[in-house]
């Protein structure tokens, strides 16, 4: 993947009709980096409200278990 990762997923999401229908999450240390890089996937985000969180600082795990609850009670490997 290039340094471009907002033009790399536009690129997945307009070329790969699979991908086109999954839901993506993008993760990163820079929220400013997110917010740009969601310039370049206008009117490629889905049909959903508040298709933007901004969680700080949160591992991947206790972000899911906050949409998925059950995840909390899975034991750690």
């Amino acid at each position: 993947m290039t340094g471009d990762w907002a033009a790399e997923i536009k690129w997945l999401r307009d070329n790969l009709p699979e991908f086109a229908e999954a839901v993506v999450v993008l993760t990163g240390s820079s929220a400013h980096s997110l917010t740009r890089g969601a310039g370049t996937l206008a009117l490629r985000r889905g049909h959903v409200d508040r298709t933007d969180r901004t969680l700080m600082p949160m591992g991947f795990r206790a972000f899911a278990s906050i949409w998925y609850p059950a995840l909390a009670d899975l034991p750690v490997l």
